[in-house]
């Protein structure tokens, strides 16, 4: 069976909330899938986890914040899954304290270019940052 791994970017119009691990890579909040979970499972249990639980997010509320979702697979079968999340309203980081994962988290603009991205997090914020781009787009006459 291959593995599969999800995780989720909050963004509040061109910003993303990424957290800090402690080699100070910036990444998303992600988890590997465990045995009968959809991938939307291990992404709110990790970013509840990695936030500090700041806003305790339910597979409900998920549903409704979700904007977009991106898979790929790996050369060696691994599935990837990414969801952009709506976080109008949610900027409020005061609850958040370092935990075993994120040691910190902060409003990153997509237009920034990140120079500590964890590796593995690099093409994702990269089609984050297309997705949103196209988003503005789109919301012009």
């Amino acid at each position: 069976m291959y593995q599969t791994c999800a995780g989720i970017v909050p963004i509040i119009g061109y910003t993303a909330l990424l957290g800090q691990d402690y080699e100070n890579y910036w990444s998303s909040f992600s988890g590997k899938q465990e045995i009968g979970e959809t991938p939307p499972q291990p992404a709110i249990r990790e970013f509840n986890e990695e936030t500090s639980n700041m806003w305790g997010l339910t597979p409900q509320q998920f549903e409704k914040r979700l904007l977009h979702r991106f898979s790929t697979r790996t050369p060696s079968g691994k599935v990837l899954w990414l969801f952009v999340l709506n976080f109008e309203n949610c900027q409020n980081l005061r609850n958040f304290f370092p935990n075993r994962e994120k040691k910190a988290v902060r409003w990153v603009s997509m237009s920034e270019n990140v120079a500590q991205l964890h590796p593995k997090f690099r093409q994702d914020y990269h089609q984050v940052r297309k997705f949103l781009q196209s988003r503005r787009l789109s919301s012009y006459p």
